[in-house]
């Protein structure tokens, strides 16, 4: 992504961006939250590099087999 299309999809100014990726400045709480919520990213990873870098999320065939088996019982 463009800083502005990133920028965009978290709500911030790219210049924002920009100071983040100079490294003169460093993000906030908000941003880190927005950008894990956003894209499904694992916070620990992006703080420390470790465990998985996606949020496991359920995509619609296991949502669906998740409720087949719930209907089921």
């Amino acid at each position: 992504l463009t800083q502005q299309k990133f920028a965009d999809k978290v709500s911030v100014a790219r210049s924002s961006i920009s100071s983040i990726e100079s490294g003169s400045s460093l993000p906030g709480n908000r941003l880190i939250s927005d950008v894990c919520n956003k894209f499904s990213i694992n916070r620990e990873w992006l703080e420390t590099g470790t465990g998985e870098m996606y949020q496991k999320i359920y995509q619609d065939m296991d949502l669906a087999f998740l409720l087949g088996q719930f209907v089921s019982e």
